[in-house]
């Protein structure tokens, strides 16, 4: 599953929207030029973004929201995509079984190749069972046991993946949100929601967190992902994080992605984003033959922590 950001449109529309109810243009600070060819580039003004601040959602006068369209690519599971077509105020183009499901045909069915073209829950036995499904169609469709993809896409299970457009406004895009990134939707949705707002321009999102609902819940996902992340620790005894300390220390080294913390009465040697560091990583071996993956910048060599 993933969501990309194709386009969204100048906030200066709404601004200039609202202007309309008081003819008061000539108060704008926003800059807009006018091509030849009938576009506009526009700059917002301070001024401007706070009025649609306080009248589209201090005064929830938000029918001047719909001016801003926002349209997007995402990639889902065909379970997610019923419950998005349940949103009235959207337009969507989506990936046509009819005449892209014969790709299968040229798969070669092995588990790894499977969930390419499925949307994982977590469940084990959910995830077998789909992946299960989907090596039978696609044994049947080789064999063209089926007949056409219009019958044959009856067989897919609903955690097959689906691709489309989808265009909506930042009034609807608003509703949305409050009903998606709930704790109470659908995972794959809420996941979904979340990225929706996430690639977005920093104004738009600046302007959506003023939706208290919203923004409690934004911030809730971003805790729970926050402790899904959590760092990677290696235990290590009192005795080994002393070594590695005074050693450290003695020879000035600078540590920058080590640190030493006591928890529940062991020491634990911390290292942070391991992921990310690609120069100067070793391992010390310990006598117990404990692995340690440390991180320091002023070693030339690994013969330098021997």
């Amino acid at each position: 599953m993933s969501v990309k950001l194709i386009y969204c449109s100048p906030l200066w529309l709404i601004a200039n929207s609202i202007r309309y109810s008081h003819n008061n243009h000539h108060l704008s600070d926003s800059k807009v030029l006018y091509r030849d060819n009938g576009a506009i580039e526009t700059t917002l003004g301070s001024k401007d973004f706070n009025l649609i601040k306080r009248v589209g959602f201090k005064y929830k006068h938000e029918s001047v929201l719909e001016f801003a369209d926002v349209v997007y690519h995402i990639e889902c599971s065909r379970a997610m995509l019923q419950e998005l077509a349940r949103h009235r105020h959207i337009s969507l183009t989506v990936k046509s079984t009819r005449y892209t499901l014969k790709e299968l045909k040229n798969i070669e069915p092995t588990d790894e190749i499977l969930k390419e073209y499925l949307v994982m829950t977590g469940n084990k036995n959910v995830d077998e069972s789909s992946i299960m499904q989907l090596n039978d169609i696609v044994i049947n469709m080789k064999n063209n046991a089926l007949g056409s993809n219009d019958i044959a896409k009856y067989c897919l299970p609903e955690s097959f993946k689906t691709e489309l457009q989808l265009k909506t406004n930042l009034r609807e895009l608003l509703h949305i949100l409050k009903l998606r990134t709930n704790k109470d939707a659908l995972l794959e949705f809420r996941k979904v929601a979340y990225q929706m707002f996430n690639v977005l321009p920093e104004e738009y999102k600046e302007l959506i967190l003023c939706d208290e609902q919203i923004a409690k819940q934004i911030k809730e996902i971003e805790k729970e992902s926050r402790k899904t992340n959590k760092r990677k620790y290696t235990q290590i005894s009192w005795l080994e994080a002393l070594y590695l300390t005074n050693y450290f220390f003695l020879y000035k080294y600078t540590i920058n992605n080590i640190l030493f913390v006591k928890r529940n009465n062991m020491y634990v040697l911390e290292i942070i984003d391991i992921e990310e560091i690609r120069l100067n990583t070793y391992k010390v071996i310990f006598n117990n033959n404990k692995e340690v993956i440390i991180y320091a910048p002023n070693i030339k060599t690994a013969y330098d922590l021997i």
